[in-house]
């Protein structure tokens, strides 16, 4: 007997998708083909979620598209949800040619050990000192890094808050 699986909602993509992916990445941050998966599915489950409830736009900030439902989780979410989409995109197509991106290719993302000025130090800085270690850095097009685990961990607490608010 097979089991069939299906995935109907956003929810559905939430629990069967996106948190699965996003375990596996956590389990290694620098392995580049989990980077992909959670990052893609990070992304993705805005437009999941749109077309879940975009009959109540209620639930999704009275957003009338899944483009306005991107922006508005850029705005006022999760800044760095734009740079989420910029590796998910770059991933998917190598090459970005939108003038919002923060990166031009696929090929900006390194695995290395990292140095003293790169990651978050916006948050104590000494406590969480990453420096050193083999981290995954996307190297902006203005000439900064940023830990992609860092990207995504802020994204996913980002749904993870969303889908506790808005009962999704």
């Amino acid at each position: 007997m097979t089991a069939t699986t299906s995935l109907n909602t956003g929810t559905e993509f939430w629990i069967q998708v996106t948190q699965p992916d996003y375990q596996d990445f956590k389990k290694d941050t620098t392995d580049l083909r989990k980077i992909i998966h959670a990052v893609s599915s990070l992304y993705h489950l805005h437009e999941w979620l749109f077309r879940q409830y975009e009959s109540t736009p209620a639930k999704i900030y009275e957003c009338a598209s899944s483009n306005d439902f991107r922006k508005h989780l850029i705005d006022h979410e999760c800044p760095d949800f734009a740079l989420l989409r910029d590796l998910a995109d770059a991933n998917k197509h190598f090459l970005l040619g939108r003038q919002s991106a923060q990166i031009t290719t696929a090929n900006q993302m390194k695995t290395r050990s990292t140095g003293w000025r790169e990651g978050s130090w916006a948050k104590s800085a000494w406590a969480e000192a990453s420096w050193g270690q083999l981290k995954t850095i996307v190297r902006l097009d203005d000439g900064k890094s940023r830990i992609i685990s860092d990207v995504a961990k802020n994204v996913y607490e980002m749904w993870d808050g969303l889908f506790q608010a808005n009962a999704w």
